[in-house]
Order: C-alpha cells, then structure tokens, then sequence
C-alpha cells in the first residue's frame, strides 16, 4: 500500500498555518509571568501544535492510497460426464491429476462436472444427456475475461441437449483446449433417430405417431419397424411396416396411427429390426409415454313425453366428444344417477311424475341439474325442487319470448356474436308466471315479450346448497335452432349455449379434505419426483398441523417412505430421481380425530438420448479450440497441453489496483489528538493553578 498527501491549497498557506500556531501561543505565554519558564514553554508547545493542526486540517488537504492486488489467472478443466464419454474420461483421472498438479504453479484451477447440468467434480453420477453449451456459457458468465486464463474440455464432443457449442463458444474470450475421448469409427447402424407425437390425448381419439428411422452404412438392406403397446403382461405388436434402405446415409419416416383405448399413461415402444454386425442396438428402439384423459362426462336427459326439444338438445351435446348423452322418459327411468355428471329434466316435474327421490339422489352426490321448463310444466313443485329461484303460476297460457342477454353475466365467458345471432330467433313459449328474488347465481338471458325488454328470467344459473343449478323457462328452443341452421348455415350460437351451459353445470369442485398431487403424471430419471398436499379443516380452511407420510411403490412392490415437508399450510415432497417405471403413492395423515388417505400414480420414462449417437465428434472439438484460439488432442496426449497453457500468454497474473482519496479532516483520530493537546494543556494551567 503506498500513501500520498495531496495539498489542495497553496504550500505557502502552510506556512501561514505554522506562523498561527506560533502567534497564538506567544500571545498566550510569552509576557506570562504567573507560569514558570519550563511549564510556560510546554504549555506554548501544545497551543501552539494544536492551533497549527487544526488550522492544516481547515485547508482541506487529502490522502491518496493507493492498494496493488495480484490475482492469479483461473483455468478451468470441464468433464463430460454424460453415460457415453464417462468411462474414457474416468481413465484419464492420474494424467489429468499430474495436469492439475503442474498448472497450479501458476494458475488457479477449478474443476467441473457437466451433462445434464453443470456442477463441482467429484461426484459419479453418469448424466443421461450431454449439454457442450452449458457449460461454456456457465464459464463465460463465471469468471471474468481478464481473470479466466482457459478452458481444458474433456469430451467426446457428442451434444444431444442445449444450443450449438460453437456458437455458445464466441462469447469466450479465452483459449478452448479440448481433449478428444470415444471412438470416431462410423459402424453400421440403424437407428429411431425420433418419434414425434401428442403427449396428452384422449379417450377414444386416434393418436399420430411419426417415427423417424435413420439407417447408416446399410444400403440395400431393409428393416422391420414395428409399433407395440407395453404393460405389466409385456408387449403387444400393434402395427408393422417394413421399410428398404436406399443409400448409406439413409433417412426416412414412418407414420403410425392407434386409438387411445384405455385412460392414464400409456406406454408405447417404436421399434426397428438389427442388421447384420450392428454394434450399437440400443438406439434400435423407443418409448414413448401418453398421458390418456378420460375428460368425458355422463349427462342423462330425463323428459316427460318426447318433444322436438329433446332432439335439438342431444344433437347440440353430441358435438362435444367428451359429452356421452343417455335418454330415458321419466316413465321409463332406470338409470343409475350415481354415474351422471349432469341431469336434465325436460318438462319435469309434472303433475303426473314426481322427482323428488331422483332429486334427493343428485343432492347426496352434489350432480348438477338443469330443469327446461315451458307453459305446462308444473311451476308449484319446480320452486320446491330447487332453491335458486321461487316461481309462481299465474292463470294464463304463457308469453312468447324471444332471448336478450345479459351482458353483466359472470359465470363464464360469452360470444361475441351471441346477441346479434339471438336477435334473429323466432319466439319461444315461456310460462305465464311471478317470479322471485334470485336467491343465487347469475342471469344469463331475461326475456322480451314483444318488443319490450323485461327482467323476467329466461335461463339462469347458479349454486345452491352445495350443487348447481340451472333453469331455462321455454319450450320449443328446437326453433332457435333450425332458425339459426337457416340464417348462418350453423348452429355455432345455440350449440355453444347449451355446451357452456351444461359444462358450468357439469363442472363439480373438489371437496376433499385432504388431497395429494403429482406435479407431473410422466416424469424422466432426470427428473425430481414432486408431490403436493392440502389438508382442510371442517371450515375448509387450509391447515398442516399434522405430519404427513407418504409411500411410494414401484410395479415390484419396492417401497419409497418419506415424509412430507411443510411449506406455508400446505405440504410438499421432493423424492429425487426414480428408476424408469411405473409408480403408486399412497399418503396418509390423521387430524380433528380422523384418519385420512390419497392415493395416486405416476410413470418416470427412461431418457434414451445418450445411445441415439455414439460415434465421437472429434472434428467438432478441433473446429471449436481452432475458433478460440486453443489446441485439440486426443486422450493419450493429455500431458502435452501442460507447457501449451504454461506458454500462454494468458498465464500472466493480473494486478488490480484501488485509489481511495479521503480529507484529512475526515479521520476522527485527527480530531483525537487536537483535543488531547488542548486537554493536556488545561489540565497543566490547572494543576499550576492558572485557572
């Protein structure tokens, strides 16, 4: 550390302030004749070293200092740890050690691990993809140009994951040494390079599945690609195709189709046949995993006698898939309401047929309802057979009236074209009657009479009593259709207002008290395994008081017990990487005097990216040291990088120096001694009792 004092003023203004000091303490002792010679001369020295000081500091001079830093330069030596180079690097280790051990004479040097992500050295881990351009981004971001001294990169130079590596590269401003390990030999192979298709489907639709098929030095042979369903019993071929190589870098696709049969994950391997002295059969095949929903709903349409409108309602249902629409008059009714997620009562109640035990059957499983209801439906028993709305009959024969909507409904969301389609449907029979104070829920459309618009309801919705609840006051609505059919050449408006509507009804909120997710249905052996948990008490508040234990069982009934983490008043699990299969859970917990359960499943796929590509790519590694000004080697030469990177000019440490500049007034122990000198001096004159 070197130090310099800085003189903002004049040097001649020091002087001046040494003449104070010295003024100030002659006027104060030197015609003293109270004070003896040797005490008056000490006492002149501290006022006057004081009035001088203080003076000195009241010019505002500074001291610069300057602090000189060596940094070494860092080198960082980066491992692939990825399945297809750990091995050759692993063999490298005491070359690679006697490497470290040299450079650190004049480097700092950091060892890496990367494949899948980048991480310290140390761990042995076989990483299941290889990503070259993490970490050189991860080094260019790490270490500053000026400090980083070199990368040495060990790898086979395969990348199945991130960005290309030489264009990663070109944000280093360091020299890129690579050692080149595998094997660069191209064997016969044949190879599913990919296989694109729809990870979640559903139920019944037929999936796609492109299989891409890449064949090297095999021309004139030919392959048997082959689709198979896999489950616990094995596999089963569904589909062949048999496919003949062209050429001996040969590349071609092959589609298949299958029906979704069976809802949760289903499993599907793509397949090709061995050639003759193929070295590489693992990449000859891959699984693929598809997430099946069963997003179907059962609605049971129950009418009083066949109408017109019970054919429009089934044709509007029936253009959604997922919808499975079963009709039955209510004399006739058999069916099992505990399977419907949605009942539709056309013209019911009526005076010949009570609902009431059906009704009671719906409440018990919360199943939502919709009552369609015209002039002769029986309007006493319909306000008792629901709670969102109460209606009472009046003498009368009905009203004729056309929808208007409500432009404030909220339920959900509204076409933008759905008034002006409306405005174009022929009057509907609505009945003559006085009706109440919406207890619930929400109007979606009221009714013009004429051409008078009126808050009578005409269709309205809501909750109540822990289900929902629907009713549309018309009879005839097939005519909205039809008309629309004969405006438009669609009928877009009134199918989606009776999907919408059935959908809001059909929708039930999940009530459980406790509940356990995956974050994922198909997870890979790269992947953490996470589970989430809620627990509610009786007023549907959340709360995690209590533990929660979670077991985890793979298809051999191997156990994984853990015990869930508590994370605001939920609960959370991280379980770490699985091996591929298929998985159950089953959590448990106790609270308020119960016990409670959950259960559910999941399957971790195999990453298969690492047997796709098993020749080396040394002319990679040369392009990319070439770019940054570094040399490639193979394996065995690794001793012969050691004088290379000693020679570099990038070997040289770096110094960084700090100026700090602050006023002398600024340092408290100045001011210290200023008043220590007038302290002394007070109490001398004191003790000599000139005070």
């Amino acid at each position: 550390m070197n130090a310099e004092l800085i003189l903002t003023q004049p040097g001649i203004y020091v002087l001046g302030c040494v003449v104070a000091g010295l003024v100030v303490a002659a006027l104060l002792y030197w015609g003293n004749k109270e004070v003896a010679q040797p005490y008056r001369v000490l006492l002149a020295m501290l006022r006057g070293l004081a009035v001088g000081l203080l003076a000195f500091l009241l010019l505002g001079p500074l001291l610069r200092r300057v602090d000189t830093r060596t940094q070494r330069p860092v080198l960082v030596i980066a491992k692939d740890q990825s399945e297809s180079a750990y091995d050759q690097i692993a063999a490298l280790q005491p070359q690679l050690d006697e490497l470290r051990s040299t450079l650190e004479a004049q480097y700092d040097v950091e060892v890496l691990a990367f494949g899948e992500q980048v991480r310290a050295a140390g761990d042995t881990v076989r990483d299941a993809s290889s990503d070259l351009s993490s970490v050189l981004k991860f080094v260019s971001e790490t270490y500053p140009p000026e400090q980083l001294g070199g990368l040495v990169l060990l790898s086979d130079g395969i990348y199945n994951q991130g960005n290309d590596p030489i264009y990663a590269a070109q944000r280093m401003v360091a020299p890129v040494y690579t050692v080149a390990v595998g094997d660069t030999a191209i064997s016969r192979d044949i190879a599913i390079r990919d296989v694109l298709y729809n990870r979640i489907g559903y139920l019944g639709d037929r999936l796609q599945i492109q299989a891409d098929v890449q064949a090297t030095n095999a021309s004139g042979g030919r392959t048997t690609v082959t689709l198979s369903s896999v489950d616990a019993q094995g596999g089963r071929v569904l589909e062949r195709r048999t496919i003949n190589i062209n050429s001996a870098d040969d590349f071609q696709t092959v589609d298949f189709e299958v029906e979704l049969a069976k809802a949760g994950v289903n499993r599907y391997r793509v397949s090709a046949t061995t050639l003759a002295d193929e070295r590489n059969t693992a990449n000859n095949s891959r699984s693929l995993y598809v997430d099946v929903l069963d997003a179907r709903q059962q609605i049971l349409l129950i009418a009083a006698t066949p109408h017109p409108d019970v054919s429009a309602i089934r044709q509007a249902l029936a253009t959604n898939k997922n919808y499975e629409l079963d009709f039955t008059l209510a004399q006739n009714m058999q069916a099992d309401l505990a399977e419907v997620d949605l009942v539709i009562f056309h013209n019911l109640p009526s005076a010949g047929q009570a609902i009431d035990p059906w009704l009671k059957k719906l409440d018990e499983r919360g199943i939502g309802r919709l009552f369609i209801n015209g002039p002769g439906a029986e309007l006493t028993a319909l306000s008792k057979s629901q709670r969102l709305l109460s209606v009472t009959a009046k003498a009368g024969s009905g009203n004729a009236v056309t929808p208007q909507l409500n432009g404030g409904f909220s339920l959900f969301s509204l076409g933008e074209d759905w008034q002006q389609v409306m405005s174009t449907y022929p009057p509907v029979q609505a009945p003559f009657a006085e009706y109440g104070q919406l207890s619930a829920g929400d109007v979606l459309l009221t009714q013009r009479i004429g051409r008078v618009d009126t808050d009578f309801p005409l269709l309205v919705l809501g909750e109540t009593s822990g289900h929902k609840t629907g009713i549309l006051f018309a009879q005839d609505i097939w005519r909205w259709r039809l008309a629309e059919y004969q405006q438009a050449g669609n009928h877009d408006v009134f199918d989606g207002l009776l999907l919408a509507t059935a959908q809001y009804l059909a929708l039930r909120e999940d009530k459980r008290p406790f509940r356990v997710t995956s974050a994922q249905r198909v997870y890979t052996t790269s992947d953490d395994v996470r589970l989430q948990a809620e627990l509610y008490n009786a007023s549907y508040e959340l709360v995690n008081t209590p533990d929660v234990a979670v077991d985890i069982s793979d298809a051999e009934g191997t156990n994984y017990p853990f015990v869930m983490d508590k994370v605001g008043q939920s609960y959370r699990l991280r379980a770490g990487r699985l091996p591929a299969g298929t998985y159950t859970y089953r959590a448990r917990t106790s609270f308020g005097g119960e016990d409670y359960s959950a259960s559910g499943g999941f399957t971790v796929r195999a990453v298969e990216l690492e047997t796709l590509e098993t020749t080396a790519d040394w002319d990679l590694l040369r392009r990319l040291s070439a770019q940054q000004g570094g040399i490639s080697v193979e394996g065995e030469e690794l001793s012969s990088l050691t004088q290379r990177i000693l020679d570099s000019d990038r070997a040289k440490p770096v110094l960084y120096q700090s100026v700090r500049t602050r006023p002398l007034i600024d340092w408290p122990w100045l001011l210290a001694i200023v008043l220590s000198l007038l302290a002394v001096e007070w109490f001398v004159r004191r003790r000599l009792g000139t005070y």
